[in-house]
């Protein structure tokens, strides 16, 4: 039994010398292919293949890719060294700083504002003058009405109508007259 278990052991290690050899013949004839092909002028490798199946990016689109990214690495950098330096000052001088950008985006606010406000302005002062001239109008309207109300005529008018409108009742108006 032993016999054979050498016997298997042997077999095994011949075929995993077999492959070696094969392996290394492939190497090679690959290695002799590559430096041919060198020699014929185009040095092709698999992954070369692989770039040459790949679209291949133009020349502008690249150099944008290379300056943004190192717009983004300066900005991230200056970013760094600004933090570095916001630690070095001291808490009174980091306020005044904040106060300092405060004022000035206010500042800016305020102008941005104070123009906006000066358009609402004559927008307003157009929409009053339109709206006073509305406003008069009704104004009068009203006056004259109030004005025919008080005359005796027509307050006759109104109560006949009120007469004509609702039954004489001891609840309604007759009740009043009573009194």
């Amino acid at each position: 039994m032993s016999a054979s278990l050498v016997r298997e052991h042997l077999q095994r290690q011949q075929e995993a010398l077999k492959a070696e050899l094969a392996r290394e013949e492939r190497k090679e004839r690959k290695r002799d292919a590559r430096e041919a092909a060198r020699e014929a002028g185009g040095d092709e490798t698999a992954s070369k293949r692989r770039k040459r199946r790949r679209p291949v990016q133009s020349e502008e689109a690249r150099e944008l890719a290379e300056a943004f990214a190192t717009e983004r690495a300066t900005k991230e950098f200056r970013a760094k060294k600004l933090a570095k330096k916001d630690r070095t000052l001291s808490k009174k001088q980091r306020r005044q700083l904040a106060q300092e950008a405060f004022t000035k985006e206010y500042e800016d606010f305020v102008t941005a504002e104070t123009r906006d406000y000066e358009t609402l302005n004559k927008r307003l002062d157009s929409a009053s003058k339109k709206l006073t001239l509305k406003t008069n109008a009704q104004a009068s309207k009203l006056l004259k009405r109030l004005a025919k109300r008080d005359q005796p005529s027509h307050r006759r008018l109104t109560e006949k109508a009120r007469r004509r409108r609702k039954p004489f009742t001891l609840y309604g108006d007759g009740a009043r007259e009573q009194e």
